[in-house]
């Protein structure tokens, strides 16, 4: 009757072994397609992160670089992964996001980035951005919102990126100081000296491109034997010494005028009254219109 009963004992220690056999396999199998998907996760980060940096998304690539540099990843794809994350923490911008109202930080105000909201409290802290150009929209109850274009290039720091709502002052209006006739003669004159020496100044342009236009002219001459063969450096000159022509054209044309202009306010300054605080002389030199323009407070 006793022989049974050893067998029944003999037998459960080898249904424990069974079992734990088992459930060590079974650990071993979970632990192989743990790592097995680590090791996917890993080269995929490596990868894709390499592509990222290249579009410029330095803060994507920075993430799937952390990842790809873990201890749970192989050493060969840590090694690079822990150098090219250095490389992006060193490459990657930051702004200082700052708003006044009225000259007073105003903290409370809100910020999107390329239409994504981005920040909804300006403490002074810098916040890492992508390198490029980046829309910052500032936005403050009872303001207009304020736009701001900036490109923020690699590596550069707390760049500062600021709005501000101030009240526009109403500008006060001034009446010029009244001046006596000799005063307004004086302004006179020294107008018609000034336009009188750039008139002086144009001839002497108008000659320099006049002796060049003859100059080119001579030598397409000796390039081109006749009008229908006439060879590149000849069609070279030519063209040359017709824009010089142009130019001398006009430069005496104006300078002409400016001279004559300049010698009747010398003449007639004495009939005139002008507040030479007030005196603005403008000349324009085109190829079709040549003139002097003389404002003031007369």
């Amino acid at each position: 009757m006793s022989t049974p009963c050893k067998a029944g004992f003999a037998a459960f220690p080898a249904a424990v072994v069974s079992l734990f056999v088992v459930a060590v396999v079974a650990t071993s199998d979970d632990a192989r397609a743990a790592d097995a998907k680590d090791n996917a996760a890993c080269k995929q980060a490596y990868e894709s992160s390499q592509e990222n940096r290249k579009e410029g998304a330095l803060i994507v690539a920075r993430g799937k670089l952390r990842l790809c540099a873990s201890e749970a990843c192989p050493d060969v794809v840590r090694s690079d992964c822990i150098g090219w994350l250095a490389e992006v923490e060193r490459a990657i911008p930051s702004v200082v996001l700052e708003a006044k109202v009225e000259g007073q930080l105003a903290m409370d105000a809100a910020v999107t980035l390329d239409g994504r909201s981005f920040a909804t409290k300006l403490d002074g802290r810098p916040i890492d951005v992508d390198p490029g150009l980046h829309v910052f929209v500032f936005h403050k109850d009872g303001r207009a919102p304020i736009e701001q274009r900036v490109v923020v290039r690699e590596q550069q720091k707390s760049v500062l990126v600021s709005a501000s709502w101030d009240t526009p002052r109403a500008a006060t209006a001034s009446m010029p100081p009244a001046v006596d006739d000799a005063e307004g003669s004086s302004g006179w004159r020294t107008v018609g000296f000034v336009a009188g020496g750039v008139g002086v100044a144009g001839l002497v342009v108008g000659s320099i491109f006049g002796v060049s236009a003859l100059g080119a002219d001579k030598s397409a001459s000796r390039e081109c034997a006749t009008s229908t063969s006439c060879t590149q450096a000849g069609a070279d000159f030519a063209q040359r010494a017709h824009f010089d022509a142009t130019l001398s054209t006009v430069a005496f044309v104006a300078g002409g005028a400016l001279v004559a202009g300049g010698a009747a306010l010398v003449l007639l300054a004495p009939r005139f009254r002008l507040n030479s605080r007030g005196m603005n002389v403008t000349s324009t030199l085109t190829a079709s219109s040549p003139m002097l323009v003389v404002s003031g407070a007369f």
